[in-house]
Formats: structure tokens, sequence, C-alpha cells
């Protein structure tokens, strides 16, 4: 499973399928992990009803694994963005708004926090972060 190609929204909602009630049987089971699987993949649950039984289980098994990997930088539609990851370092109303953002609920706004603590960078910081 690629998580780089799971949007934001469609974590969201699967996160959100994990609280779900347990299924009563295995059609409800299988139910649910369509579901799951469409909004990993962004494809429509008639499309993953296309998939084996063994793949969309596998790819649920895959989805456990989460990365871990924390990016300092990264491009989105031809801009730069650094990750501010020290809060230490941001002003007060930058530190209150992503605590405010976590509190309320942290997976549910992860949109929310990523715009708090990502900077555009312009092709000066780009130079001065390739020599640091």
């Amino acid at each position: 499973m690629d998580w780089s190609k799971v949007s934001i929204s469609n974590y969201i909602e699967y996160y959100k399928s994990l609280s779900w009630d347990s299924p009563k049987d295995v059609i409800e089971q299988l139910d649910q992990n369509i579901e799951r699987v469409s909004y990993l993949t962004g494809q429509s649950y008639e499309e993953i009803e296309e998939y084996t039984a063994s793949e969309i289980a596998q790819i649920i098994k895959d989805a456990q694994e989460m990365p871990t990997a924390l990016y300092e930088s990264f491009e989105f539609k031809g801009r730069k963005y650094r990750v501010d990851i020290d809060p230490t370092k941001y002003k007060a109303g930058r530190y209150m708004s992503v605590m405010n953002a976590v509190k309320d609920n942290a997976v549910e706004n992860l949109h929310r926090i990523l715009f708090i603590v990502c900077t555009e960078i312009g092709e000066d910081m780009i130079e001065a972060i390739k020599f640091s």
C-alpha cells in the first residue's frame, strides 16, 4: 500500500471508519473492508468490488502499518514547503492554533494542522536548506 497516494480527506474518512461497530457476520465485514479500501485508494465502492477478497484483506493488513518518517520539506503543485515540527519555535498565536486543532480532534483537523505548521519556501530559502 502506498500511503503517498492517500489524500488527507480520504485518510480522515478511513480513520473514522475504524470506529464503526464490529460487523455481525462475514458479509458485513467484507462490506466494511470494501468501504475502507475505497477510502484508502480513492476508488469507488463498485471498483473495489472487482477485487478478490484476499486483495482487499491484504490492503487492510498493509494499512495497519503506517509510515513514521517525518519530512522536513516537500513539494506540492510546483511549490516547496517546509514543515516546522518544533513547536518551541512557534509564536504564541501559531502555537495556540495548533493546540486547539489537536485538542478538538487531531485527525479530523489534520488539514488545518498542516496548514499551520507548513511554510512555503522561496528560492533563497531552498538554497540555504541545501547547504545547511
